[in-house]
């Protein structure tokens, strides 16, 4: 009887129908991370109770599709980021998996973070085998690369560009390592001293990495790389950038367009007007000058191809030219490469 009612109540023109709330941004994050989780954790069930980690990457690549989804600012399928990378942009999902190194197949457990729009909304993870001693050192590396970042910023607030190595100094003779809490090293978790961070590439277990990065092809340093080398009883290795690691595939472009640019103004006499038309005396445009691997190139964001447009790019992944005119003549330009958000780098020639 009681089903019989149901099915009437179903079918009747007059009965009201409460209308269905949509989700929220965060609340769609909030459900990928669920979802990623469930996948991992069948996933785990299946592999003899092991999650899969940074050497399983053959059997990540086959779950793809049910791992893959979209960051829900931006609507493009970028997520999640393996090994934490990235986890500081609206939308992003971070998935950090802790591994026995020396022995890939053998994973502790995971962790998912998933950020909104300012800072992380959810937090999931499997460590219950994961030693408090690793969860911790973790923790700690991964704290003191923001507080480097932190200080890094201030030192280009002051410069107007990153420091080449740890030890450059700004006018008043401060210099990263002076903007760091207590103008002191950072702790290294692993051997309990302050060693951090270090020029170059990271070589002792629980140090950052510092490495600049000259990301216009002006000479200056605007952008860098921190690696951290994790404990050596759980691999943990992830890096930082001042950007995503999709604009970082852009910004290569952005350098050919401009090696591009600049031969085109050594053949003809100027810079080119529309880079699709113009064309130097041996009938080549702008595209037809980069090199093989630029024209094969694709938007790391969207898969189109990455070829550079009229005008400053407004979407993410793509690369604008914008000649700067004086009485008709092309006699500068601007190349700026569009990130997640935002304009992330910005080569300009100006006369």
């Amino acid at each position: 009887m009681v089903l019989a009612a149901l099915g009437c109540g179903q079918n009747d023109p007059t009965q009201s129908v409460v209308p269905t709330t949509p989700p929220t941004t965060d609340e769609l994050i909030i459900s990928d991370c669920h979802e990623i989780q469930a996948t991992l954790e069948a996933y785990a069930a299946e592999h003899d109770g092991l999650s899969p980690g940074p050497h399983y990457y053959a059997d990540v690549n086959a779950m793809q599709a049910d791992l893959l989804r979209p960051n829900r600012y931006t609507g493009l399928m970028t997520e999640p980021r393996l090994l934490g990378q990235d986890r500081r942009w609206p939308g992003q999902i971070g998935v950090t998996f802790f591994q026995e190194l020396g022995n890939p197949s053998h994973v502790y457990g995971y962790r998912i973070t998933g950020r909104g729009a300012d800072d992380v909304i959810i937090t999931l993870e499997n460590t219950a085998s994961v030693s408090p001693d690793a969860l911790e050192a973790y923790d700690t590396l991964w704290a003191s690369t923001n507080l480097l970042a932190a200080a890094l910023e201030q030192f280009a607030a002051e410069m107007g560009v990153y420091p080449a190595s740890t030890g450059d100094e700004t006018p008043l003779g401060n210099t990263v390592i002076d903007f760091l809490p207590g103008g002191r090293l950072l702790v290294n978790p692993i051997g309990d001293v302050r060693d951090s961070p270090v020029d170059g590439t990271a070589s002792e277990a629980g140090q950052i990495g510092y490495m600049p990065n000259e990301r216009d092809g002006d000479g200056t340093v605007d952008g860098y790389l921190m690696e951290v080398v994790g404990p050596d009883w759980v691999s943990v290795i992830f890096s930082l950038m001042p950007f995503s690691y999709e604009d970082e595939g852009t910004r290569y472009i952005m350098l050919a367009v401009q090696h591009a640019v600049e031969a085109f103004k050594t053949d003809s006499g100027h810079y080119p007007h529309d880079i699709d038309v113009d064309e130097i005396p041996a009938g080549d445009t702008i595209l037809d000058l980069l090199p093989g691997w630029a024209q094969a190139h694709t938007n790391e964001y969207t898969g189109a191809p990455a070829l550079p447009l009229n005008g400053l790019a407004t979407t993410p992944g793509d690369i604008g030219y914008l000649p700067v005119e004086d009485n008709g003549e092309a006699v500068g330009y601007v190349i700026n490469g569009f990130g997640i958000l935002a304009e992330f780098a910005r080569i300009e020639v100006l006369p």
